[in-house]
């Protein structure tokens, strides 16, 4: 159950360029807090608020800037960094060089503004979230994971129901993706050969109708997913309420994490790297893993239902927003975010 423990609270949301937007993570939060009976509004100098959220979106846009970052001075406010540098960097030897936006390679993508940006977090306190926060790196203090919530248009309304619907649905594997990541490729292809009821789809040019999507995958007992540019995708909160989520190890941080064969299940994948440092792809588990669960169908439809009670709850918009909440509300503002 989300605790509601929060006095209503009035908070400013800040983003690099307004009419570049943040799309799902902003509309997400905005939504989320509102549900939770909080006023959000655009922050601008003058506007009372008790905390101000600013959006870092770097990526993906061109018109990305901080001219009027110094009218934030004296604010509280937390720091939403979403932007993703591409499924190349998230290997070892390319962390130092993109583990936040102000790492080395993260900066000379937008030097002039980040640098500008950088200069004015300097010496200052925030909760820091970071939707690309590697494992295994020494983050400083105030760090913390955060990544797209489930999306209102892309929820499923549709709860479990019975273990009889569940047996019975038509795909035993439902995948549809594009080939942003070529190990896609070569999963599609694997599970092609599965002696099961499969649908696979893998293309960039050709992508399904959004609504056929859904459809197909709330007809599945299972779908996959797997990194596309970058480390996470609204695909996976799209699977969770609807089927069982296959996912891969991930090489990042989640808040309100899930838990292995409770509520989805993590497949591995071996890759060799090649002469220009690129991961090649080698094999994979998870073809053994669906052969595996599809033998137990009670389990793997309990697997579906925790699943969906866990993204509905924790992972929707209003989850986000009160683990946004949680985690502010916890910060201790004496100490200084590096």
């Amino acid at each position: 159950m989300l605790l509601r423990g929060f006095i209503k609270m009035r908070l400013g949301f800040k983003v690099a360029n307004v009419d570049a937007g943040c799309g799902i993570m902003l509309g997400g939060i905005t939504r989320g807090l509102t549900e939770l009976g909080h006023q959000v509004v655009p922050w601008t100098l003058g506007v009372s608020c008790d905390h101000v959220l600013v959006f870092n979106v770097s990526s993906h846009i061109n018109h990305y800037n901080w001219d009027d970052i110094e009218q934030l001075e004296g604010c509280k406010f937390a720091f939403i960094d979403t932007a993703e540098y591409g499924w190349w960097t998230h290997y070892d030897y390319h962390k130092d060089m993109y583990y936040s936006a102000f790492a080395p390679l993260a900066i000379k993508a937008k030097p002039p503004v980040q640098l500008k940006l950088l200069e004015f977090l300097k010496g200052k306190s925030y909760p820091y979230f970071l939707r690309e926060m590697y494992k295994g790196f020494d983050y400083p203090e105030n760090y913390h994971p955060i990544d797209y919530p489930l999306y209102y248009h892309s929820r499923s309304d549709i709860q479990p129901t019975t273990f009889e619907e569940y047996k019975n649905r038509n795909w035993d594997v439902y995948i549809a993706w594009g080939h942003s990541h070529q190990t896609r490729v070569h999963i599609t292809e694997m599970i092609k050969k599965l002696p099961f009821k499969i649908f696979a789809f893998c293309d960039s040019n050709a992508k399904l109708n959004q609504f056929e999507y859904f459809k197909g995958l709330q007809n599945a007992k299972i779908s996959v997913s797997y990194d596309g540019y970058g480390s996470g995708s609204f695909r996976e909160t799209e699977v969770l309420s609807r089927c069982v989520l296959f996912r891969n190890v991930q090489c990042v941080r989640r808040p309100n994490p899930l838990t292995n064969g409770v509520n989805f299940v993590e497949y591995t994948v071996e890759e060799k790297l090649g002469d220009d440092k690129y991961p090649i792809y080698v094999n994979t588990d998870v073809g053994e893993l669906i052969t595996q669960h599809l033998s137990n169908l009670e389990n793997l439809y309990n697997i579906y239902r925790e699943g969906y009670k866990h993204c509905t709850e924790w992972l929707s918009e209003k989850g986000m927003a009160q683990y946004i909440l949680e985690t502010t509300q916890k910060h201790d503002w004496t100490v200084v975010t590096k």
